[in-house]
Formats: C-alpha cells, structure tokens, sequence
C-alpha cells in the first residue's frame, strides 16, 4: 500500500514539474507573413481600368525622381522608378520624399486609381507604409526617348532624355511650352509657383531632361 502511495506522489510530482514547465515557457510567435518584392511595371499590371486596392504582402522599391521641393508638382505627389518604369505616387499626410532617394512601399491597402489619364499609386503614408533605404542612392540614368514615343504614352513617369528639341517660344518657363523636334510637340509644364518658372525659355536645340506625365495628354515635367 505504501509503495503505491509513493508511486502516486512520484507521478503527481512528475506531472506538476511538468505542467509548471509549460507555463513558464515562452510562447512561440506565429509565423511572420511574407513580404513579397514586385517591379513597378508589375504593380502597373494590377490596373485593369478601374480603381483597385491591393491586399496582398507585396513591396515595390525604386529611386525618388521628382518631389514637390521645387513647387512644380503638388505638395501630395512624388514619382519614383525602378529598372522597368516609373509610378507616380499620393502621399497622406506629410510628403517627406527625398530627389535621389532609394526608398521601399508596402502596397497592402494601397490603391492604383487613374487622375485625368495618369495612373497613380495612394495615399501613401510614408511613416508607416515606407522605409527609407538609401537617403542618396546611385543617380537613375535618364532613358532616351523621342517625343513621337512620349505622344504614343511611352515611358509615362519616367525620367527621360530627349535630344534634338528646341522650344518653339521665348518667354519664361512658366505655364505650357511647346517643345519641338520639328515634327512633333509635346507641351512643357511649369507651375506658376515653382522656383524657376519666371526663367527665360532657353534658346536653339538641345538635350531636353525631366519627367513623363500625362494631364489629359502626354506632357513633360521639369525638375529644376
């Protein structure tokens, strides 16, 4: 009778070490979800015509090509590209974006939505849907393009280099320019407040360099 007694406190010993065991043990988390990385031509993809938010753990990165500083583009707008396109973004709240920064967005509850013909990517929240990577990154090389290929909606966002164009008038940057190869125009943008849009139009032919947008129709953006 006593040895099973004692089997008894033996066995319930064990099982209270035990039990105590498992309630001082940490809990083990839940897996994180995985975030995946898409291009910028790939999250262009998603637009199908209409407005659609994305739900999915995915991330675009790229370098920061036009910011508001200069007054140029609304304070709510910035433009960023990757080695396949470019994107213009809304931003929520504060538009911290840096020209020449290398930056990551989390697109889970972000919207791709058309503005008068330009697709754009918001309303980003930038302390929380944003990581700054690289305050100064490696410099986006300008892609050659030719005006006929901007009037056909090519390189839209982008940061491009057009050579052997000329604006067709003098006067200030200011308001809408034409800019010309001798066959084919596409208007000049300037807000009225930039920095620079009381400066003289230059003279003769050139190597245009600025962004792709489009406000109904194709049109370039400068950035200084």
């Amino acid at each position: 009778m006593r040895e099973v007694i004692k089997k008894n406190i033996v066995i319930l010993a064990i099982l209270t070490v035990l039990a105590f065991s498992r309630c001082d043990r940490d809990p083990i988390p839940p897996p994180q979800p995985k975030i995946e990385q898409i291009s910028i031509a790939e999250l262009k993809d998603l637009y199908k015509g209409s407005a659609v938010v994305l739900d999915t753990n995915l991330y675009i990165q790229g370098i920061v090509t036009l910011t508001p500083e200069k007054n140029n583009i609304p304070d709510f707008i910035g433009y960023m590209q990757d080695e396949s396109g470019g994107i213009t973004l809304t931003v929520d709240g504060d538009n911290t974006l840096a020209e020449g920064s290398e930056i990551k967005i989390m697109c889970n509850g972000l919207e791709l939505s058309e503005y008068n013909g330009l697709l754009q990517f918001g309303n980003v929240d930038l302390q929380g849907q944003s990581e700054l990577i690289n305050l100064v990154a490696d410099p986006i090389t300008p892609v050659n393009a030719t005006l006929a290929e901007i009037l056909n909606g090519d390189h839209v966002a982008e940061l491009v280099s057009i050579s052997g164009v000329e604006f067709e008038q003098k006067g200030s940057f200011s308001g809408n320019q034409n800019l010309s190869n001798c066959s084919d125009i596409v208007e000049v943008y300037t807000r009225s407040d930039a920095t620079f849009s009381d400066d003289q139009l230059p003279e003769g032919n050139g190597t245009f360099v600025g962004v792709v947008s489009t406000y109904f129709d194709p049109q370039l953006i400068l950035r200084d």
